[in-house]
């Protein structure tokens, strides 16, 4: 069985990237390919840029719950712009940093004493992603093309995201959920992620199946890429909120706003409610009266001089004060359940088809299932339409071939 040994310029492509790059050699400037004019390329050699989408994904993330969270269009846009920086400058950062990425090399041929590399390595990154090499250009296009529209729904289904987390914190802190109650909700929307992304999955394996044996003989095939779970895994998060993220969304600003006026207001009413804890909603005549009752009962077996040093009255007052700390805590769960339930409520409208929210996150992750079945049928006619190509691109370059 010979081994097509890859020379430079070589084109890559990568499961993570949004474009093709180029096998780019350094580890050697000597042995060049049949054609004398491709150095061969070898464990320690490097690539170009491919454009991560992880960068993207996770700004996309950020700006999408800034814009419902009410921030300015230019952090909006300088987020974005961070972001795509940082995707650019990836790549360059794993060259720098991993060495001896390179998997499946020829195990007994070298180059200066380093495995050269044959057309069935790839590069393991450790951020995420398979780069696999590619000997014709319109193959290589047609790949990086398919990488690039998986990539663009992701970055898309990230922002919408990140677009109904910032609806649904803002709409926590316009009911005053405490943080328990707003990570409960994130851990609901996790179950919910994971139910959706099964259902996908199953929804794609009825479509297509396993890998065919022409498929799995295709140059481009690779087990570890192909026929494995979703680059982002179960773990990666989805459209979801509740209806009151789309209305709090747009207040949001106005709430940060004004913090220091409802913090103010806050702390007020915090203080009022401790000069007077009967007064307001925690007033309760009936024992009010009957605390005042016992008060009298006690001045009068004492004196009006004396009976405030009783133990009579110091037990009495006790009981006065656990009292009104038992209806200011009852109040407190009360209020606390209510917005609980209040927040439960609108969370679980917001996964019904006939509110905004519910309506926002079910038409996106429809078109998500479809981009994706698209997607996979594309992947799927490229691995068996790319022998011949592959084939006739291997004969023009010319390239090394060795007994395994």
């Amino acid at each position: 069985m010979k081994k097509a040994i890859l020379p430079s310029k070589v084109y890559l492509v990568c499961s993570s990237g949004m474009m093709k790059a180029e096998l780019e050699v350094i580890s050697q400037k000597s042995v060049t390919n049949d054609d004398k004019n491709r150095l061969i390329a070898t464990k320690d050699d490097r690539f170009g840029d491919f454009m991560c989408k992880y960068a993207l994904i996770l700004g996309a993330l950020v700006a999408g719950a800034m814009l419902a969270s009410g921030g300015s269009l230019a952090a909006i846009l300088l987020t974005i712009a961070i972001a795509t920086g940082i995707s650019l400058s990836m790549c360059a950062i794993v060259n720098y940093f991993n060495g001896g990425g390179w998997k499946q090399i020829h195990p007994t041929v070298y180059v200066e004493k380093k495995n050269v590399l044959i057309d069935k390595s790839y590069f393991s990154c450790p951020v995420g992603g398979t780069i696999i090499p590619i000997y014709d250009k319109n193959i290589a296009e047609q790949q990086a093309a398919i990488f690039r529209n998986k990539a663009a729904v992701e970055i898309v289904m990230s922002f919408v995201s990140g677009y109904m987390l910032g609806g649904y914190a803002a709409s926590c802190v316009a009911a005053q959920v405490g943080f328990g109650g707003f990570a409960g909700g994130l851990a609901f929307g996790y179950g919910v992620n994971v139910g959706v992304n099964k259902i996908q999955d199953g929804v794609k394996n009825a479509r297509f199946g396993e890998n065919s044996q022409a498929e799995k003989d295709s140059p481009l095939y690779r087990e570890e890429l192909y026929n494995a779970p979703n680059d982002l895994g179960y773990y990666a998060t989805k459209s979801g909120g509740d209806e009151n993220s789309m209305k709090t969304g747009a207040n949001a600003a106005d709430i940060f706003s004004n913090r220091a006026d409802i913090a103010r207001q806050g702390t007020e009413n915090a203080q009022n409610q401790r000069v007077n804890p009967n007064g307001g909603t925690l007033n309760n005549p009936l024992n009010k009266n009957k605390f005042k009752a016992q008060e009298r009962a006690i001045k009068a077996r004492y004196g009006k001089q004396n009976y405030r040093r009783s133990q009579e009255y110091r037990n009495m007052k006790n009981e006065q004060a656990a009292y009104n700390r038992s209806l200011g805590q009852k109040e407190v769960t009360s209020r606390q359940t209510e917005n609980l339930k209040g927040g439960a409520k609108g969370f679980f409208e917001g996964f019904n088809p006939r509110t905004n929210a519910g309506g926002f996150f079910w038409v996106s992750t429809v078109l998500e299932t479809v981009s994706n079945l698209i997607i996979e049928g594309d992947q799927r006619d490229l691995l068996v339409n790319a022998a011949d190509p592959e084939t006739a691109a291997k004969e023009k370059i010319g390239v090394f071939a060795a007994k395994a």
